[in-house]
């Protein structure tokens, strides 16, 4: 049996929100449900409440069960199939937005980890069952959902466990990363990050470079211009205000900056086709 608990009208690039709920419910799978191999425009997280199941993606199969989740990128072809003699029941969570792929990053997904474990599966339970309740309020919904989608977000940053991955970021460095998240906007420096986690200037700029692959300028430059290619795409705000938007008082700068990077200068980008 499925329940549907909210569908937004659908993927809106003109909303240019932080994260945008598209879509959240419920489903009690019959043996052999299956979607896929197939593909989404954004990202679908599920979870696991009982049974068991098969999920495939990159060519790999994981057989899952309760408490764990998966996670579906954006145009990443995939397969998943409820199990024959006990079927799994699951809830998910449609969503995309500006940082929706930062935010999960930062729980510890990537293309090659797309599946874990809850440490306290209760929390994240709680926090769905609160997101999907929300849904059947009338007034402001879409604002108590977003603000649910948060606090969910949250629980899974402290509850994701991946089996076999051994590389989770350093503290510091992960502080470091929240705080260039928060501050792009801003004339900020990496001795201003060094000093923000309390750690000396060389020793931190190794120390971030061995955990991300790369130095924290180039971090920095690197989700400026991430920012501003979204802004362009997403909005109709002129070059100059894009570069200021992203920390870039010198628009001169920025267009270089965004040349040498993507091959194309700022308003070359803006008209031309979507990747």
């Amino acid at each position: 049996m499925i329940s549907y608990a909210y569908e937004d009208e659908g993927k809106n690039p003109e909303r240019n929100l932080d994260l945008d709920l598209y879509y959240c419910g419920t489903q009690d799978c019959g043996p052999g449900h299956a979607f896929g191999p197939g593909v989404k425009d954004h990202f679908k997280l599920h979870y696991i409440h009982s049974g068991r199941g098969s999920y495939t993606a990159g060519g790999a199969t994981r057989t899952l069960s309760a408490g764990q989740v998966f996670l579906i990128y954006p145009d990443t072809l995939v397969r998943y199939v409820a199990d024959m003699d006990d079927p799994w029941k699951y809830s998910w969570v449609a969503f995309d937005g500006l940082n929706a792929g930062t935010y999960m990053s930062r729980a510890g997904f990537d293309a090659a980890n797309t599946v874990a474990t809850c440490g306290d599966a209760g929390s994240v339970e709680s926090d769905l069952s609160a997101l999907i309740r929300s849904s059947q309020i009338e007034k402001d919904r879409e604002i108590r959902l977003v603000g649910l989608l948060y606090i969910f977000m949250s629980t899974l940053i402290g509850q994701a466990r991946f089996s076999g991955k051994t590389d989770r970021m350093n503290d510091h460095v992960a502080k470091a990363v929240r705080f260039i998240e928060k501050n792009y906007s801003r004339d900020i420096a990496v001795r201003d990050m060094a000093e923000y986690v309390c750690l000396e200037r060389k020793y931190f700029s190794g120390l971030f470079k061995a955990q991300t692959g790369l130095g924290p300028k180039a971090f920095l430059t690197g989700f400026r211009l991430k920012r501003a290619a979204s802004l362009l795409r997403h909005t109709r705000m002129s070059v100059g205000q894009v570069s200021a938007s992203v920390g870039y008082d010198d628009p001169f700068l920025f267009s270089k900056t965004f040349r040498l990077h993507r091959g194309l200068s700022p308003s070359e980008y803006r008209n031309s086709p979507p990747p």
